[in-house]
């Protein structure tokens, strides 16, 4: 009741300014609009129903996008409703950390579940030589400066998201006796890779990174 009375008297704030504003409304016109409007509003208190406002905003980060991604996007969208470039960014820049802390300590099985099979391959046999040479990989990384979406595209029912990453690392390799070989332990060096991820509409499973290089 409370919130009928509420809405009563904002309505009669409303038209009150618009009377200011545009000039007078003849008097039968202005009743017959206000008892209109107020029996709308009773009609909805008595059905249990509530004004909303559909609006549909588009973050700022997919509004910057190519129309080209945003029509793709749009389109993941019609399957998966709640699909959009802030989610799938954030998990983009976890995936990237956690690919490359399990890449640098040997991890394979953490691997296995974000990369796809030729990716996975590439990462397996690089460790593998490195474990031969008994060397050790130590990479920091000590911030993402700036993660973008460059291109995506949907093919027989799989996404495809092409991104780049900005980052601070420090990353250098070590032998058998500790000393280090490649790299500097003290200095942070700016890496920017172009890494693609997909996968299928509709499926639950990782976005797996598909392929990845230095630029």
């Amino acid at each position: 009741m409370l919130e009928l009375i509420f809405l009563v008297i904002a309505a009669f704030f409303i038209f009150s300014r618009l009377f200011k504003m545009f000039g007078k409304y003849d008097n039968e016109d202005f009743d017959i609009e206000t008892s209109y409007f107020l029996k709308k509003m009773q009609s909805r208190q008595k059905d249990g129903a509530k004004y909303t406002f559909d609006i549909n905003i588009v973050s700022a980060t997919e509004a910057a996008l190519p129309q080209k991604v945003r029509d793709v996007f749009d389109n993941i969208r019609k399957v998966e409703k709640d699909f959009n470039a802030d989610h799938f960014l954030n998990g983009a820049k976890t995936a990237f950390e956690m690919i490359i802390k399990a890449y640098a300590k040997g991890d394979t099985q953490t691997l296995k579940h974000l990369l796809s099979e030729n990716v996975l391959k590439n990462f397996i046999a690089n460790i593998n030589d490195r474990v031969a040479k008994d060397y050790t990989l130590e990479i920091l990384i000590v911030g993402i400066n700036n993660i973008e979406i460059l291109d995506a595209s949907i093919d027989n029912s799989i996404i495809s998201i092409s991104i780049k990453i900005n980052s601070d690392q420090v990353l250098y390799i070590k032998d058998k006796s500790g000393n280090i070989i490649s790299g500097n332990e003290k200095k942070v060096v700016e890496h920017k890779d172009v890494m693609i991820f997909t996968r299928a509409l509709l499926s639950k499973s990782a976005w797996l990174l598909q392929s990845t290089e230095s630029v």
